[in-house]
């Protein structure tokens, strides 16, 4: 069960190149999954993301550690995906 949004000290806020890269069919199934796990599996996330545009999202993290993993994540499968990497800022609340 993911956790409530108020037990989250820190958020990743991801700003994309474009909608297209962010919408990747590949990256949005690995990503799901991903999140999937942390939210309802590790009880890292709430599992839901504000939308600060089309291009641009924050999500709530349980610490920093989790809020790496999951910008680390993004890197990766970037990457191995061929998109270009967004912006990945890692705050605390």
């Amino acid at each position: 069960m993911a956790i409530n949004r108020g037990d989250c000290a820190f958020t990743t806020t991801i700003t994309w190149y474009s909608d297209g890269h962010q919408g990747n069919k590949t990256l949005e199934t690995l990503r799901t999954a991903q999140l999937d796990t942390m939210a309802n599996v590790l009880n890292l996330t709430d599992g839901v993301p504000d939308f600060l545009s089309n291009v641009s999202t924050v999500r709530y993290w349980k610490d920093q550690t989790a809020a790496e993993t999951y910008a680390t994540f993004i890197t990766e499968q970037c990457n191995n995906l061929a998109i270009p990497t967004p912006e990945i800022v890692v705050t605390p609340r």
